[in-house]
Protein backbone atom coordinates (compact mmCIF):
# COMPACT_ATOMS: atom_id res chain seq x y z
CA UNK A 1 0.00 0.00 0.00
CA UNK A 2 3.05 2.05 0.75
CA UNK A 3 4.49 1.70 -2.50
CA UNK A 4 1.44 2.33 -4.64
CA UNK A 5 0.95 5.64 -2.11
CA UNK A 6 4.51 6.61 -3.11
CA UNK A 7 4.06 5.99 -6.65
CA UNK A 8 1.09 8.00 -6.98
CA UNK A 9 2.63 11.05 -4.93
CA UNK A 10 5.80 10.95 -7.43
CA UNK A 11 3.23 10.84 -10.54
CA UNK A 12 1.03 13.78 -8.92
CA UNK A 13 4.11 15.85 -8.34
CA UNK A 14 5.41 14.96 -11.94
CA UNK A 15 2.48 16.40 -13.41
CA UNK A 16 2.12 19.18 -11.10
CA UNK A 17 5.73 19.80 -12.25
CA UNK A 18 4.83 19.48 -15.81
CA UNK A 19 1.76 21.96 -16.02
CA UNK A 20 4.12 24.53 -13.84
CA UNK A 21 6.64 24.37 -16.55
CA UNK A 22 3.72 24.75 -19.38
CA UNK A 23 1.86 27.19 -18.05
CA UNK A 24 4.45 29.44 -16.81
CA UNK A 25 5.71 32.52 -18.71
CA UNK A 26 9.05 33.31 -18.94
CA UNK A 27 10.82 36.11 -20.13
CA UNK A 28 12.09 37.31 -23.39
CA UNK A 29 15.80 36.23 -22.64
CA UNK A 30 15.23 33.26 -20.87
CA UNK A 31 13.24 31.51 -23.52
CA UNK A 32 15.90 32.46 -26.37
CA UNK A 33 18.65 30.72 -23.58
CA UNK A 34 16.82 28.03 -22.78
CA UNK A 35 15.72 27.38 -26.47
CA UNK A 36 19.44 27.47 -27.72
CA UNK A 37 20.13 25.56 -24.31
CA UNK A 38 17.83 22.78 -25.22
CA UNK A 39 18.65 22.44 -29.37
CA UNK A 40 22.48 22.71 -29.05
CA UNK A 41 21.90 19.97 -26.33
CA UNK A 42 19.84 17.87 -29.16
CA UNK A 43 22.13 18.70 -31.71
CA UNK A 44 25.51 17.85 -29.76
CA UNK A 45 23.98 14.21 -29.15
CA UNK A 46 22.76 13.38 -32.99
CA UNK A 47 25.85 14.90 -34.13
CA UNK A 48 28.65 13.03 -31.74
CA UNK A 49 26.44 9.76 -31.91
CA UNK A 50 26.13 10.10 -35.73
CA UNK A 51 22.37 9.22 -35.42
CA UNK A 52 21.05 8.52 -38.95
CA UNK A 53 17.60 10.43 -38.85
CA UNK A 54 18.18 13.55 -36.70
CA UNK A 55 14.96 15.16 -37.63
CA UNK A 56 12.44 13.27 -35.11
CA UNK A 57 14.64 14.39 -32.31
CA UNK A 58 15.53 17.44 -33.23
CA UNK A 59 11.53 18.48 -33.90
CA UNK A 60 10.98 16.96 -30.47
CA UNK A 61 13.21 19.54 -29.30
CA UNK A 62 11.08 22.30 -31.55
CA UNK A 63 7.90 20.87 -29.82
CA UNK A 64 9.45 21.17 -26.05
CA UNK A 65 10.82 24.84 -26.99
CA UNK A 66 7.57 25.88 -28.55
CA UNK A 67 5.69 24.08 -25.46
CA UNK A 68 7.57 26.16 -23.01
CA UNK A 69 8.27 29.33 -24.52
CA UNK A 70 5.61 29.59 -27.56
CA UNK A 71 5.92 30.72 -31.23
CA UNK A 72 9.50 32.43 -30.23
CA UNK A 73 10.85 29.99 -28.61
CA UNK A 74 9.67 27.89 -31.58
CA UNK A 75 11.61 29.83 -33.70
CA UNK A 76 14.96 29.63 -31.96
CA UNK A 77 14.47 26.06 -31.83
CA UNK A 78 13.80 25.90 -35.47
CA UNK A 79 17.14 28.01 -36.13
CA UNK A 80 19.45 25.21 -34.87
CA UNK A 81 17.33 22.01 -36.58
CA UNK A 82 17.80 24.42 -39.80
CA UNK A 83 21.34 24.17 -39.43
CA UNK A 84 21.97 21.27 -38.85
CA UNK A 85 19.56 19.78 -41.49
CA UNK A 86 21.90 21.86 -43.97
CA UNK A 87 24.83 20.56 -42.81
CA UNK A 88 23.86 17.28 -42.32
CA UNK A 89 21.85 16.77 -45.94
CA UNK A 90 24.53 18.83 -48.02
CA UNK A 91 27.22 17.42 -50.05
CA UNK A 92 30.43 16.91 -47.66
CA UNK A 93 28.45 18.60 -44.95
CA UNK A 94 29.43 22.21 -47.00
CA UNK A 95 26.02 23.84 -46.37
CA UNK A 96 25.61 24.77 -49.77
CA UNK A 97 26.09 21.57 -52.31
CA UNK A 98 22.83 19.14 -52.41
CA UNK A 99 21.65 16.19 -54.63
CA UNK A 100 17.66 16.31 -55.80
CA UNK A 101 17.19 13.98 -53.10
CA UNK A 102 18.62 15.59 -50.61
CA UNK A 103 17.28 18.81 -51.52
CA UNK A 104 13.78 17.57 -51.30
CA UNK A 105 14.68 16.19 -47.57
CA UNK A 106 16.22 19.38 -46.88
CA UNK A 107 12.37 21.28 -48.11
CA UNK A 108 10.34 18.41 -46.20
CA UNK A 109 12.36 18.75 -43.24
CA UNK A 110 11.77 22.52 -43.42
CA UNK A 111 8.09 22.59 -44.12
CA UNK A 112 7.31 19.93 -41.24
CA UNK A 113 9.43 21.42 -38.82
CA UNK A 114 7.42 24.91 -39.94
CA UNK A 115 3.69 23.12 -39.33
CA UNK A 116 4.90 21.62 -36.02
CA UNK A 117 6.17 25.00 -34.73
CA UNK A 118 3.14 26.80 -35.43
CA UNK A 119 0.74 24.12 -34.44
CA UNK A 120 2.55 23.61 -31.15
CA UNK A 121 2.65 27.35 -30.62
CA UNK A 122 -0.94 27.66 -31.07
CA UNK A 123 -2.11 25.01 -28.85
CA UNK A 124 0.78 27.00 -25.97
CA UNK A 125 -0.91 30.36 -26.96
CA UNK A 126 -4.77 28.51 -26.51
CA UNK A 127 -3.56 26.94 -23.62
CA UNK A 128 -2.04 30.09 -21.69
CA UNK A 129 -4.92 31.81 -22.55
CA UNK A 130 -7.26 29.30 -20.89
CA UNK A 131 -4.67 28.92 -17.72
CA UNK A 132 -5.65 33.30 -17.52
CA UNK A 133 -9.15 32.83 -18.07
CA UNK A 134 -9.22 29.79 -15.43
CA UNK A 135 -6.93 31.46 -13.20
CA UNK A 136 -9.18 35.03 -13.56
CA UNK A 137 -12.21 32.76 -12.66
CA UNK A 138 -11.04 31.05 -9.84
CA UNK A 139 -10.15 34.81 -8.08
CA UNK A 140 -13.09 36.44 -8.34
CA UNK A 141 -14.63 32.87 -6.79
CA UNK A 142 -12.32 33.71 -4.15
CA UNK A 143 -13.77 36.90 -4.16
CA UNK A 144 -17.01 35.78 -4.11
CA UNK A 145 -16.78 33.30 -1.67
CA UNK A 146 -14.89 35.63 0.79
CA UNK A 147 -18.27 37.23 0.31
CA UNK A 148 -20.34 34.90 1.04
CA UNK A 149 -18.48 34.33 4.24
CA UNK A 150 -18.63 37.46 5.25
CA UNK A 151 -22.26 37.87 4.87
CA UNK A 152 -22.86 34.74 6.71
CA UNK A 153 -21.25 36.05 10.14
CA UNK A 154 -22.10 39.87 9.74
CA UNK A 155 -25.73 41.15 10.76
CA UNK A 156 -27.11 42.33 7.62
CA UNK A 157 -28.64 45.45 9.58
CA UNK A 158 -26.17 46.70 11.87
CA UNK A 159 -22.76 45.34 10.30
CA UNK A 160 -21.18 43.72 13.16
CA UNK A 161 -20.98 39.90 13.68
CA UNK A 162 -24.13 37.34 14.24
CA UNK A 163 -24.11 34.46 16.69
CA UNK A 164 -22.24 32.32 13.75
CA UNK A 165 -19.42 35.34 14.06
CA UNK A 166 -18.96 34.68 17.73
CA UNK A 167 -18.67 30.43 16.93
CA UNK A 168 -16.01 31.60 14.68
CA UNK A 169 -14.05 34.14 16.88
CA UNK A 170 -14.32 31.75 19.86
CA UNK A 171 -10.75 30.59 20.04
CA UNK A 172 -9.41 33.99 20.02
CA UNK A 173 -10.77 34.73 23.00
CA UNK A 174 -9.63 31.61 24.71
CA UNK A 175 -7.15 31.36 27.90
CA UNK A 176 -7.06 35.16 27.90
CA UNK A 177 -8.62 37.37 30.16
CA UNK A 178 -11.92 38.69 29.04
CA UNK A 179 -14.84 41.04 29.87
CA UNK A 180 -17.86 39.93 28.57
CA UNK A 181 -21.19 42.67 28.58
CA UNK A 182 -24.91 42.12 27.61
CA UNK A 183 -26.54 45.14 25.90
CA UNK A 184 -30.56 44.85 25.95
CA UNK A 185 -32.50 47.67 24.42
CA UNK A 186 -35.16 48.46 27.17
CA UNK A 187 -38.73 48.49 26.00
CA UNK A 188 -38.01 47.70 22.24
CA UNK A 189 -40.93 46.18 21.24
CA UNK A 190 -42.58 48.96 22.56
CA UNK A 191 -40.57 51.31 20.43
CA UNK A 192 -41.48 49.16 17.41
CA UNK A 193 -45.42 49.08 18.19
CA UNK A 194 -45.47 52.94 18.80
CA UNK A 195 -42.75 54.28 15.81
CA UNK A 196 -42.67 51.67 13.93
CA UNK A 197 -39.87 49.31 12.69
CA UNK A 198 -37.52 52.06 10.70
CA UNK A 199 -37.18 53.42 13.69
CA UNK A 200 -36.11 50.31 15.40
CA UNK A 201 -33.83 49.50 12.89
CA UNK A 202 -32.65 52.74 13.19
CA UNK A 203 -32.19 52.53 16.93
CA UNK A 204 -30.07 48.98 16.11
CA UNK A 205 -27.74 50.69 13.78
CA UNK A 206 -26.90 53.32 16.15
CA UNK A 207 -26.23 51.17 19.12
CA UNK A 208 -24.38 48.81 16.78
CA UNK A 209 -22.57 51.33 16.21
CA UNK A 210 -21.92 53.09 19.23
CA UNK A 211 -20.43 50.16 20.76
CA UNK A 212 -18.58 49.44 17.52
CA UNK A 213 -16.88 53.11 18.52
CA UNK A 214 -15.97 52.14 21.70
CA UNK A 215 -15.05 48.56 21.80
CA UNK A 216 -14.13 47.93 18.25
CA UNK A 217 -16.68 46.35 15.74
CA UNK A 218 -14.74 42.91 15.76
CA UNK A 219 -15.45 42.67 19.23
CA UNK A 220 -19.19 43.36 18.88
CA UNK A 221 -21.72 41.16 18.16
CA UNK A 222 -26.11 41.14 17.45
CA UNK A 223 -26.38 38.00 20.07
CA UNK A 224 -30.56 38.70 19.77
CA UNK A 225 -33.12 40.94 18.24
CA UNK A 226 -32.39 43.40 20.70
CA UNK A 227 -29.59 42.24 22.80
CA UNK A 228 -25.82 43.38 21.56
CA UNK A 229 -22.68 41.07 23.21
CA UNK A 230 -19.23 42.54 23.07
CA UNK A 231 -16.07 40.78 24.34
CA UNK A 232 -13.15 42.54 25.28
CA UNK A 233 -10.01 40.91 25.19
CA UNK A 234 -6.97 41.52 27.41
CA UNK A 235 -8.91 44.74 29.41
CA UNK A 236 -7.79 47.60 30.74
CA UNK A 237 -10.65 47.21 33.34
CA UNK A 238 -10.68 50.56 34.58
CA UNK A 239 -10.87 52.01 31.50
CA UNK A 240 -13.04 49.15 30.25
CA UNK A 241 -15.79 50.04 33.08
CA UNK A 242 -15.26 54.09 32.22
CA UNK A 243 -16.56 52.91 28.22
CA UNK A 244 -19.45 50.49 29.47
CA UNK A 245 -20.75 53.66 31.84
CA UNK A 246 -20.49 55.40 29.20
CA UNK A 247 -22.93 53.67 27.37
CA UNK A 248 -25.64 55.01 29.23
CA UNK A 249 -24.62 58.93 28.56
CA UNK A 250 -24.50 58.59 24.91
CA UNK A 251 -27.10 56.16 23.84
CA UNK A 252 -28.85 57.10 20.38
CA UNK A 253 -31.87 60.14 20.77
CA UNK A 254 -34.03 59.95 17.13
CA UNK A 255 -36.44 62.50 16.68
CA UNK A 256 -39.61 61.43 15.19
CA UNK A 257 -42.45 64.04 14.68
CA UNK A 258 -41.84 65.68 17.57
CA UNK A 259 -40.75 63.06 19.95
CA UNK A 260 -37.08 62.43 20.92
CA UNK A 261 -36.83 58.95 21.19
CA UNK A 262 -34.37 57.51 23.43
CA UNK A 263 -32.63 53.89 23.33
CA UNK A 264 -31.85 53.30 27.09
CA UNK A 265 -30.34 50.30 28.02
CA UNK A 266 -30.16 47.39 30.21
CA UNK A 267 -26.50 46.45 30.36
CA UNK A 268 -24.65 43.75 32.58
CA UNK A 269 -20.70 42.56 32.58
CA UNK A 270 -18.69 40.20 33.94
CA UNK A 271 -14.62 39.89 34.33
CA UNK A 272 -12.66 36.60 34.47
CA UNK A 273 -10.21 34.56 32.48
CA UNK A 274 -11.33 32.02 30.19
CA UNK A 275 -9.90 28.60 29.81
CA UNK A 276 -12.21 26.83 27.47
CA UNK A 277 -15.63 27.03 25.39
CA UNK A 278 -17.33 25.89 28.19
CA UNK A 279 -16.09 28.61 30.95
CA UNK A 280 -16.75 30.99 27.79
CA UNK A 281 -20.49 29.85 28.29
CA UNK A 282 -20.51 30.43 32.08
CA UNK A 283 -19.52 34.24 31.87
CA UNK A 284 -22.11 34.36 29.28
CA UNK A 285 -24.73 33.14 32.23
CA UNK A 286 -23.25 36.10 34.45
CA UNK A 287 -23.39 38.24 32.09
CA UNK A 288 -27.03 37.73 31.27
CA UNK A 289 -28.04 37.29 34.66
CA UNK A 290 -26.31 40.66 35.78
CA UNK A 291 -28.31 42.37 32.54
CA UNK A 292 -31.46 41.26 34.26
CA UNK A 293 -30.50 42.66 37.86
CA UNK A 294 -30.32 46.30 35.61
CA UNK A 295 -34.28 45.43 34.46
CA UNK A 296 -35.26 45.03 37.95
CA UNK A 297 -33.72 47.63 39.04
CA UNK A 298 -35.32 49.97 36.89
CA UNK A 299 -33.80 49.44 33.54
CA UNK A 300 -31.58 51.77 31.61
CA UNK A 301 -28.73 50.73 34.40
CA UNK A 302 -25.50 48.62 34.21
CA UNK A 303 -24.84 45.76 37.02
CA UNK A 304 -21.56 43.85 37.29
CA UNK A 305 -18.88 42.48 38.86
CA UNK A 306 -18.55 45.43 41.50
CA UNK A 307 -21.79 47.38 41.13
CA UNK A 308 -24.92 47.21 42.76
CA UNK A 309 -28.28 47.97 41.10
CA UNK A 310 -28.68 51.82 41.18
Amino acid sequence: MNNRADKQDNKRSANGFIRYIVNKKFSTAVSVACSILIMGVLVALVYFFRIPNPSLILIAGIVLCSMMFGFGGGIVAALPMLGYTMYYFSENNDFFTYTAENTARVWVTIFGTTVVMIMVSMLKHEEVKAFDELSELSEQMNVENEKVQRATVVDTLTGVGNRLALRVDIENYLNRDICILLVDIDDFKHVNDLYGNDVGDLILVRTAKLLSEEFGAESCYRYGGDEFLVIVADPDREECIAKIRSLIDDRPEINMQGDRVTADYSIGYHFAKVGDPFELREMLINADRMMYESKRAGKNRIFGDEDKPE
